[in-house]
This record gives structure tokens, C-alpha cells and sequence, in this order.
């Protein structure tokens, strides 16, 4: 049941997102988090604010060890035309009053969990990791990481999570 409820909320939040293509920055009006100013580390580009949202991340879920990466694009967005890669999980985070984004771990079709352990760079050569209870900010983007090929330049809206462990 859970799992149907789940799926409801995505099909009707995609219904609500259509036609709300943008080229400008109108489009982070409907994300949690404002990210237009984030400076964007090892990102293929800084600007991924204004791709527009044209999918929707469901509601976060963890077993404690990984997270789902979970969107209603995830089997219609190409994949990389050097692997099985279809996406990014990117996380926003506030480090001494400056929001960082950084995409993370690929996501392919065939496996949506992700690590929950994150080593996030700290904009100084250095490495953050969030603790229980940090406030972070989630999107699913194409292909964002500066080392690996776009394949779409299409994201979910951002979601706000307050991190459950140590990371």
C-alpha cells in the first residue's frame, strides 16, 4: 500500500509539474530550497539551477544504510553513452554561511539506492561529512558531474531533508 501511495503522489505531482518549462529562474520557486546562488563544486555546470524541472523526486526514503533515488523520469531519461548512467543525486548543504551544491553518486535505472555515507567538499580542498539532524537539500539531475557526458539537461524540484545518521 505504501508503495502504491507512493507512486499516486509521483504521477500527480508530474500532472502538476507538465508544461512548467522555464528558461529563466522562475522554476525555483517550486524547490524547497532557493539554489541560485550555490556555488557548485565539481559540477559540469554552475548554472544546473536553470535546467529546467521536468520530473519529480519522490518523497526521500532510507533504510539507514542507503537512500532511494527515486523519480518519475528514471526509465525515460537516456543514459550515457559510455555506461548504464541515467542521473545524479545532488546535494545542496550551508557551510559558514555559503550554500554549496555538489552532484554525488550516479544513479542508474537498474539500481536507484545510494550510499547514505556522503563526503561532501567543503569549498577549501577540503571534506564535510553532515551529521544527524543537518539540514540538506536533494535533487535529481541528468548527468552533472564535471566528470562524465551530459545526457539531459532536466531536473526534479529540490527537497529539503533533515539527514537521519552520521554520515
Amino acid at each position: 500500500m505504501k508503495e502504491q501511495l507512493k507512486w499516486c503522489f509521483i504521477l500527480f505531482a508530474g500532472i502538476l509539474l507538465s508544461g512548467c518549462e522555464s528558461d529563466d529562474d522562475s522554476s525555483s520557486s517550486r524547490d524547497e530550497k532557493n539554489i541560485s546562488g550555490a556555488v557548485m563544486l565539481f559540477c559540469s555546470d554552475p548554472e544546473i539551477h536553470k535546467w529546467p524541472i521536468k520530473s519529480v523526486m519522490a518523497p526521500f526514503e532510507h533504510n539507514g544504510r542507503y537512500m532511494l533515488c527515486e523519480w518519475d523520469k528514471r526509465s525515460i531519461w537516456p543514459t550515457s553513452p559510455k555506461n548504464s548512467v541515467v542521473a545524479n543525486i545532488v546535494i545542496f548543504y550551508e557551510l559558514n554561511g555559503t550554500l554549496y551544491g555538489c552532484p554525488q553518486e550516479y544513479i542508474t535505472r537498474e539500481n536507484p539506492w545510494r550510499s547514505m555515507i556522503l563526503w561532501l567538499p567543503d569549498g577549501n580542498g577540503g571534506r564535510y561529512r553532515p551529521t544527524a539532524g543537518t539540514t540538506l537539500w536533494l535533487m535529481i539531475s541528468g548527468i552533472s558531474s564535471a566528470s562524465e557526458p551530459n545526457n539531459i539537461r532536466e531536473r526534479t524540484q529540490v527537497q529539503e531533508v533533515i539527514w537521519p545518521i552520521d554520515s
